[in-house]
């Protein structure tokens, strides 16, 4: 897909997911609750488009021993943002994220130890995340020659709450706390189903709320960055 196309569709039409990927996700009863959610729509996944300059997301973590599926979810309505930060655990608990990113961790090309997540990993999908949202939420793409628009990392503060399972499913939640000029502030939590196993089951097997809170949160992270046009900070 070419990049203004990739424009279009950010902006314009929702994305259609690949078959395979979403039958991926629909097979577990959590993320298949995501996927249901009416108040979002799947966004075009630049990382992961030919063409792209994210060689880390695009080739490098794109295997079935690193990350083999990813699917992102936008809210369908973008909200009016405050320009002064408020705590990103108080945002999160009473507006809905701006994003919602389903990850899937295939295998040992993602751990430090065996069968867990590398800690650079959290740190890294979150940035890759907050990116997204930015974009998400501000009208902009990596793409737009037009209108170029950079966002830059200054600050990432993770904290890490519980080991993450590999393999395994993910949930990455993400919100933008605020924007004041070039400045922007954004907040995330990681979540993983409890228990031993990742649940592989239908999602017919467990309904409503009560698949939601087989989650809990294995890391959060508020972040601090800045916007410029073209190179130049």
């Amino acid at each position: 897909m070419d990049p203004r196309t990739a424009i279009q569709q950010l902006h314009i039409q929702p994305y259609a997911i690949p078959q395979n990927i979403r039958s991926h996700f629909e097979d577990n009863a959590i993320t298949a609750k995501y996927l249901s959610l009416q108040q979002y729509e799947p966004t075009v996944p630049w990382a992961r488009m030919q063409g792209s300059a994210n060689g880390l997301f695009l080739s490098t973590l794109n295997n079935r021993d690193t990350i083999p599926h990813w699917i992102t979810l936008r809210t369908k309505q973008r909200r009016n943002l405050p320009t002064a930060p408020t705590s990103g655990v108080d945002v999160s608990t009473t507006i809905d994220p701006d994003l919602i990113t389903l990850i899937h961790l295939g295998g040992p090309g993602v751990c430090s130890f065996h069968n867990t997540l590398h800690g650079g990993m959290i740190s890294t999908l979150f940035d890759e995340v907050f990116f997204a949202t930015l974009n998400h939420v501000m009208y902009t793409h990596p793409a737009d020659v037009d209108n170029p628009t950079r966002f830059s990392t200054m600050q990432l503060d993770v904290k890490y709450r519980r080991p993450v399972r590999v393999p395994g499913i993910v949930v990455v939640r993400a919100w933008c706390l605020a924007i004041a000029g070039r400045k922007c502030w954004t907040y995330a939590e990681l979540l993983q189903e409890s228990g031993d196993d990742q649940s592989r089951a239908s999602s017919t097997d467990a309904g409503g709320a009560d698949v939601m809170e087989r989650l809990h949160v294995a890391a959060t992270c508020e972040a601090f960055w800045l916007r410029s046009g073209g190179m130049k900070l």
